[in-house]
């Protein structure tokens, strides 16, 4: 049948959202503002199997907070709060007390100017023991949510962080950390062995993945086929790019002209090659993720669907038609 509304919460606020999450249990819905936090509580009625909402009444210093970046822990009993001020909080859910800060600007790197960078991300690891902040300079740092302690500051990288999201262990036998550039480079980071690369690695043929490379618009999110290890979807605005982080690789005779791996447009609006595929028939893109197997859910907003919801003051005829 038709998809209808689970819940629709109207926030009556004159600002827009900043940044949403759910809980992995589907209990707790956060939600902020640029001056205000929001928590709510989410269970099922076994009657007649529809939502109970309940607003959490927050304590004084969370509810005159705003945040740029909200995530729950795996165990959906705490809550990652990236503040409007820079600094990050780890709250537990049914107290609504902090039980970690972090303050970046208490960092030597940060301490000349007396400020840092606002963060704009936060990544979760799929076990919880560790938190992936990046600010909107591209700074990225490793914490326990336990401590709130600074694990590892990686690396600078050559452009700004549009998207970050830890391996499931499912994916990726080690811990590692997916970060993608305003470049669409992909980097990956191993926590245990607190070694950063790219990928693909400088030896791969670069025609594999120059549609990417050379695409316009920014990667917003990354998603993890949980039934192929190695599977990786990016996603933006108008694109979807597959990549397999363990790519088959040449056979040692494949070196003549005409047995060279190369990529090739599909004709059916996509761009594939070995380990790599990248799809432009879906904009715009406003949210992708798999939910259970090979399922991919993808949300998109039609551009007639905004347009015809524009008043009229729009429009504007043109002599002859």
């Amino acid at each position: 049948g038709e998809p209808r509304y689970a819940l629709r919460v109207n926030t009556q606020a004159d600002e827009n959202l900043a940044c949403a999450a759910i809980s992995p249990d589907g209990r707790w819905l956060a939600f902020s503002h640029p001056s205000r936090l929001s928590v709510y509580h989410l269970s099922l009625d076994p009657s007649d199997r529809s939502l109970d909402v309940t607003k959490c009444e927050l304590p004084g210093p969370l509810a005159v907070i705003g945040a740029n970046a909200l995530a729950f822990l795996s165990d959906s009993r705490r809550l990652a709060i990236a503040e409007q001020s820079g600094e990050v909080l780890v709250v537990e859910l049914e107290s609504f007390q902090v039980q970690a800060s972090y303050k970046p600007s208490e960092l030597e790197e940060f301490q000349k100017n007396g400020s840092s960078p606002a963060i704009n991300r936060i990544a979760v690891s799929p076990d919880g023991q560790w938190l992936a902040t990046c600010d909107i300079e591209g700074h990225v740092h490793l914490l326990s949510p336990e401590t709130s302690r600074l694990h590892t500051a990686l690396p600078a990288l050559p452009a700004k962080v549009t998207a970050l999201r830890f391996a499931p262990s499912e994916s990726l036998s080690e811990q590692v950390l997916v970060i993608v550039t305003a470049e669409n480079r992909v980097y990956l980071f191993d926590v245990e062995a607190s070694r950063l690369s790219a990928f693909p690695p400088p030896d791969a043929p670069s025609h594999s993945y120059s549609a990417l490379l050379s695409y316009a618009h920014h990667c917003y999110g990354i998603s993890f086929n949980p039934s192929v290890p190695g599977s990786l979807m990016l996603w933006g605005h108008s694109f979807l790019c597959h990549l397999d982080l363990n790519p088959p690789q040449p056979d040692s005779e494949d070196t003549g002209g005409s047995k060279k791996r190369k990529a090739w447009d599909s004709g059916d609006g996509s761009v594939r090659a070995a380990g790599f595929k990248m799809i432009h028939k879906y904009s715009p893109l406003l949210a992708v993720d798999f939910i259970a197997g090979d399922n991919l859910l993808l949300v998109e907003r039609p551009w007639l669907q905004v347009l015809s919801q524009i008043g009229g003051t729009m429009y504007r005829k043109r002599f002859g038609k």
